[in-house]
């Protein structure tokens, strides 16, 4: 599913508002497991992957999590991490989003960093 970016659309808390409403009337709600505690997928890809020796993991967070808090996570576990973090964009569930948009059980998260070549 291709990546779609949302950040020129004028009304983007409305529809961040209106998304997580939609979620919440399909049985998604913030906060699984009593509420504490959400668990994210996170997808990494070319020199992420590399320094992490993967591609994708599973990360439980606190609730209210956002993809900051989740980067700032992974940058404690990993330091090596840390040079790309001023030029990372971020996805949530295929969108482009902003870094701090607010985290829900079951997303799905990438990092992308800038790619270079020809």
């Amino acid at each position: 599913m291709p990546i779609r970016d949302q950040s020129a659309q004028a009304h983007r808390s409305n529809l961040e508002k209106r998304s997580l409403r939609g979620r919440r009337s399909l049985g998604r709600r913030p906060g699984g497991n009593g509420g504490n505690t959400l668990k994210v997928r996170v997808r990494v890809f070319a020199a992420l992957r590399e320094v992490m020796d993967k591609e994708e993991l599973e990360v439980e967070l606190p609730s209210g999590t956002t993809v900051t808090g989740l980067w700032e996570r992974l940058v404690s576990d990993e330091s090596r991490l840390e040079p790309f973090g001023a030029a990372l964009q971020f996805a949530v569930n295929h969108d482009f989003v902003g870094k701090e948009t607010e985290l829900q059980p079951d997303d799905e998260v990438a990092f992308l960093p800038p790619v270079s070549g020809g």
